[in-house]
């Protein structure tokens, strides 16, 4: 009788460690409200994709008291895993949300947590084609030991555009004449250092 109490103790204890279990990174412990977002592909099928939601700032600010840099929010999915989400500008109501897969005509259902603290969501920012200019500012100088990083996918296509670019400091770009070639250069240091990709 022990000997099978003591085997299926073990098969449970095995089965409970055997379940993925999904963790947030957020802290929703300080989340005061929480709505479903819809996100519908009416589309085929679709693999890392970003869509547009529309939300109220104002009234996130104003209603549910949000900071204005939106540490007060978080998305999730509904299996509680974070989400990768931008948050509309002060004056621009359009949010935007990644999903890594979603069928033909499939909705997924993601979370948004509102809080009264800082939900330690990680914000991401999704460019589009224009990329983004930040004015000079001697904030965000590299220095002598700086560096920065990038992820995700970028447009390998011959002349496709700069990644990064300080004139007169340091550039990243695409090259001009061959499709999957990236080049990087320190101005006033020889020689630029060119990767392709082989991928």
């Amino acid at each position: 009788m022990v000997k099978h109490a003591c085997f299926y103790i073990v098969m449970i204890l095995l089965i409970t460690i055997a379940i993925p279990i999904a963790a947030a990174a957020s802290d929703l412990t300080g989340a005061d409200f929480a709505g479903n977002i819809a996100i519908t592909n009416t589309g085929t099928a679709a693999t890392n994709v970003s869509t547009v939601f529309a939300m109220d700032n104002e009234s996130l600010f104003s209603v549910y008291n949000v900071d204005r840099d939106f540490d007060y929010v978080a998305v999730t999915s509904i299996a509680g895993t974070d989400s990768k989400f931008s948050p509309g500008g002060y004056e621009d109501d359009k949010w935007q949300i990644f999903m890594p897969s979603m069928d033909e005509d499939q909705t997924n259902y993601e979370l948004l947590y509102v809080g009264h603290s800082d939900l330690a969501a990680i914000k991401y920012y999704f460019p589009g084609s224009a990329g983004m200019v930040v004015l000079d500012n001697s904030t965000v100088e590299l220095g002598n030991y700086g560096s920065m990083e990038l992820s995700g996918f970028i447009n390998t296509t011959a002349g496709s555009g700069n990644i990064a670019n300080k004139p007169g400091a340091m550039i990243t770009g695409i090259g001009t004449s061959t499709n999957g070639q990236i080049y990087s250069s320190i101005y006033n240091v020889w020689p630029v250092i060119a990767a392709t990709n082989t991928s």
